[in-house]
């Protein structure tokens, strides 16, 4: 019997496709779940991950803020920073007058200057303190600043006039102020330089500070109101204490000091003014120091005689640093030392910590006007004694 040809839906047999292990029937029975979305998590996963979102974004805003308030510190401790370091001082300055420096430089040389005058003009050599010339000098600097403001204008030749009239005056030649002002490691160019604020104050004070005025008294009350007025609208700033000591430089006077020897005379620098020194901070621990004791004493058994004044000369202050009065004693035997040996303080207060000497042996180079002319660390070798000595003699 010929099956039909026409097509219809097939009957279920055995012969019936099988699919992943099942039966199209099965298939068919079993409900599929709905099929998600692209990109799109279920309900709790959602929220899940709805709450990590929070939390980074939470701590995210937390290091914003973290790192804004660092900012802050940092801005604020910099512009403290900054303002602490703009109000000090460079190194070196003692005052400051409307932002000008007044260097420990400059107080030195006003004082040699001072010195120098003084011996020339009045034979009497005044040595002001660096307390006193410090406060001179911001009273001129205020005083040489308004005229500055003013447009006073100083000339070269207005300074040499000024110069050449106060030595007529004295009866001195320019050739006695060279020579005086050599004698303390300063030339003429340093005197005029010093002398310019000094004539534009002055030319000032006469042509506006007491202008019209008719009487001595009258004068004095206008110098009185200008400095007051000075005082009071002038900034000033005083950075430590002048008169501090510090280390001895070259150039400036040398810190005077008395020390008894080891037979209770007092020696004092100051006592031997007008001659060369030498002052040698040594020791008796020290093994450079005993190779250099008998080429100090050769010198100075060769020039100490010489009278003050004119010719060589040479006084030696050898200053016993931490040692024992005893030794110190028995070293002057060994080695047949003429010169006075001074045994120092023991602790602070004493010419080594005065003088700021560090290693041992030390030796500064005294002029005869007390001035500091060389300093050398470590044993005294002959020539070196020899070159140092022609700055002092």
């Amino acid at each position: 019997m010929n099956r039909s040809s026409s097509k219809g839906p097939a009957e279920p047999g055995f012969d019936v496709e099988i699919r992943r292990g099942q039966r199209a029937l099965d298939q068919e029975a079993a409900p599929r779940p709905p099929a998600a979305k692209a990109g799109r998590r279920a309900p709790e996963a959602e929220a899940a991950w709805g709450g990590v979102r929070v939390k980074r974004r939470a701590k995210l805003q937390q290091k914003i803020l973290a790192g804004v308030l660092i900012l802050a510190v940092l801005v604020v401790a910099g512009f403290f920073a900054l303002s602490w370091w703009s109000t000090q001082p460079p190194a070196g300055v003692l005052a400051r007058v409307n932002g000008e420096n007044i260097t420990v430089q400059q107080v030195d040389r006003e004082i040699l200057l001072n010195r120098a005058l003084t011996a020339l003009l009045t034979g009497d050599e005044q040595t002001l303190s660096r307390s006193a010339t410090v406060e001179s000098l911001i009273d001129r600097r205020m005083r040489a600043q308004d005229a500055a403001r003013a447009g006073i204008k100083v000339s070269d030749a207005d300074v040499d006039g000024f110069v050449q009239t106060l030595l007529t005056r004295n009866g001195k030649t320019m050739d006695d102020l060279d020579t005086a002002l050599k004698g303390y490691g300063l030339t003429r160019a340093d005197l005029y330089a010093d002398q310019r604020d000094v004539v534009a104050i002055n030319s000032y004070i006469g042509l506006n500070v007491v202008a019209g005025a008719t009487s001595d008294d009258q004068r004095s009350q206008l110098m009185n109101d200008w400095i007051t007025q000075l005082q009071q609208t002038s900034k000033v700033e005083r950075f430590g204490t002048p008169d501090e000591p510090t280390a001895p430089r070259v150039g400036a006077t040398a810190p005077d000091f008395k020390l008894r020897d080891i037979n209770e005379k007092i020696y004092a620098l100051s006592d031997l003014h007008g001659r060369p020194v030498i002052v040698n901070f040594w020791a008796t621990w020290c093994e450079p120091c005993r190779s250099e004791l008998p080429t100090i004493q050769a010198a100075y058994a060769r020039l100490q005689k010489a009278a003050p004044g004119p010719g060589p000369g040479l006084e030696v202050l050898g200053v016993a640093v931490d040692s024992d009065p005893s030794i110190v004693s028995s070293f002057q035997r060994e080695f047949g030392l003429q010169f006075p040996l001074l045994p120092d303080e023991t602790g602070q207060g004493g010419v080594k910590d005065l003088y700021r000497v560090g290693p041992i042996p030390t030796s500064f180079f005294i002029d005869r006007q007390g001035i500091v002319r060389a300093v050398k660390i470590g044993a005294l070798q002959e020539q070196d004694l020899t070159d140092d000595l022609k700055l002092i003699q």
